[in-house]
């Protein structure tokens, strides 16, 4: 798997171009962002499912930049965050 990593403000998203929503893809989008954030937490990180037109009902994870964490320049800078399904 190789994720999307994006930030925009405090808050990174991990994600893919696929639709696939099981345990072990959000699992492997977990490790990728402890990997990036040593300091990360699971209870730290939201799975979510994307709204809009592009990447809607696409599924990712969110979480807050831990604030011993410095962003890896693997992330790409995003001006809103996507819109998200309730």
């Amino acid at each position: 798997m190789n994720p999307i990593k994006e930030v925009c403000g405090k808050y990174c998203i991990l994600r893919t171009r696929t639709y696939a929503k099981s345990y072990e893809y959000v699992s492997r989008l977990v490790a990728a962002a402890k990997q990036d954030f040593p300091a990360l937490q699971d209870r730290d990180i939201r799975v979510v499912a994307f709204g809009g037109d592009r990447i809607k009902e696409m599924m990712g994870i969110e979480f807050e930049v831990p604030s011993d964490g410095d962003i890896p320049d693997s992330y790409s800078p995003i001006h809103e965050m996507y819109p998200l399904l309730a």
